[in-house]
């Protein structure tokens, strides 16, 4: 999104303006709906949980942290993508989960 500010600058904005009042609006409706429950074992990292990114080449450190970002965003979102010769199966990378389909 595109923003001239006064000084008749043009201010390329990577995100949505939200104001003080929009959010106190949305932190109140969240408090609202009661104590958060949290899953803790979601966030346990076990000895095998690991990711391992090679960056071949770059000398920007910015651009290599955000190649390896992207790099595993897609990863993930192949990962987790229904087949679509397979729709009724569930998404894995070990192959069907939980008996034929």
């Amino acid at each position: 999104m595109l923003f001239m500010s006064s000084a008749n600058r043009i201010v390329r904005i990577h995100g949505p303006y939200v104001s003080e009042s929009e959010i106190e609006k949305i932190n109140s409706f969240l408090r609202s709906q009661g104590e958060p429950n949290y899953i803790d074992e979601i966030t346990i990292i076990r000895d095998n949980d690991s990711v391992k990114l090679e960056n071949i080449y770059g000398e920007n450190s910015h651009h290599i942290v955000e190649s390896c970002f992207k790099g595993l965003a897609r990863a993930l979102r192949e990962a987790i993508e229904i087949d679509p010769k397979k729709p009724k199966s569930v998404p894995s990378t070990k192959g069907v989960l939980g008996g034929s389909l």
